[in-house]
């Protein structure tokens, strides 16, 4: 059997951006539940939105299931094959779902949560709608490696490829595939990872250390082929354009992402009041501690008095201005 597709697939480095809504003052009170709010958008902004299909989770599809609750079964179906996986999602997690589709999986006690998405094919003719899953790492102290259950059509199997990929095989005819995966984490820098088979489960391991910074993101993607044909699959160009795009929006949310200044000093109260930020400050210190870090985008990461979040150019640059003022 040939693997010719798989040769050439584009190791698809794809970036992430943690963006939040600028804040005015009377929205800066509500912070904390503005960026519970985020957590259903943010794998979007990296993403994008072009081709999600806009299927609910429990919703019937003709070729993809999206479960209810996090531990049951995900699926992925084309003419001749079907295949069903179960996402590492920690027990108890709740479940919500952006208005594009996006359902995420959130978990309080966990240290990650875990987001779904359908997509579209890269080339309809061969290949059947997929789903993205990618892991949101928040801390040092989540696990390295995540399970993902598959149940594959009797006697198929799994394998990892040269390229780090995985295929699924049925008599000598590929009816799977999972591009080779990546991991990146908030400053943009690639994170070791890669996937290892133990029976009939796929073992993503990412190997984060105390120099990367959290979250780091984590994604495999499943496709299920429509035209199987001595092996091979049609639709490499289509698959290989798939991955490019996704690369060309990951370099874009890097460059929105990269720090270009960052200050740090005290800030008073007057001040925080007078640049929209005094209602999420509580206590009665005079000058509060703050540190800012404006991103390529003009956009300005805050942290103050524990609270944190994004803030538009106009406030930040007013906080900029003002510290030690």
């Amino acid at each position: 059997m040939r693997y010719s597709l798989l040769k050439s697939l584009t190791v698809c480095a794809t970036s992430w951006a943690l963006v939040l809504s600028s804040m005015s003052a009377a929205r800066a009170a509500d912070g904390a539940a503005e960026e519970e709010a985020s957590n259903l958008t943010l794998i979007e902004s990296v993403t994008g939105t072009d081709d999600l299909l806009n299927v609910m989770p429990g919703d019937n599809s003709e070729q993809v299931y999206l479960p209810e609750d996090g531990q049951d079964l995900a699926s992925v179906s084309g003419d001749d094959s079907s295949i069903s996986f179960r996402q590492p999602v920690a027990a108890g997690a709740l479940t919500q779902v952006s208005g594009e589709g996006t359902a995420s999986y959130i978990s309080e006690d966990a240290e990650y949560d875990v987001h779904l998405q359908a997509v579209e094919s890269p080339d309809p003719r061969v290949l059947s709608d997929g789903l993205r899953s990618l892991i949101e790492i928040q801390s040092a102290s989540a696990p390295t490696e995540y399970a993902y259950p598959v149940r594959l059509d009797d006697g198929a199997v799994l394998s990892v490829q040269p390229d780090g990929s995985v295929l699924g095989t049925k008599d000598g005819d590929i009816v799977l595939i999972v591009p080779a995966p990546w991991a990146i984490d908030e400053a943009g820098t690639a994170v070791p990872t890669s996937y290892e088979v133990r029976g009939s489960d796929l073992i993503q391991h990412v190997n984060f250390d105390s120099t990367h910074r959290f979250p780091i993101i984590a994604d495999p993607v499943w496709f299920v082929p429509l035209i199987i044909a001595g092996g091979r699959i049609i639709g490499q160009v289509a698959i290989n354009a798939a991955t490019r795009a996704a690369a060309q929006r990951a370099a874009a949310a890097i460059a929105a992402r990269t720090i270009i200044k960052s200050v740090s000093g005290r800030v008073s109260r007057k001040a925080l009041r007078d640049c929209g930020l005094g209602a999420a400050v509580t206590g009665g210190a005079t000058a509060i501690a703050t540190h800012l870090r404006q991103r390529g985008d003009g956009r300005w990461l805050v942290r103050l008095n524990g609270w944190h979040g994004t803030v538009a150019a106009s406030v930040g640059g007013c906080l900029a201005t003002r510290i030690g003022k």
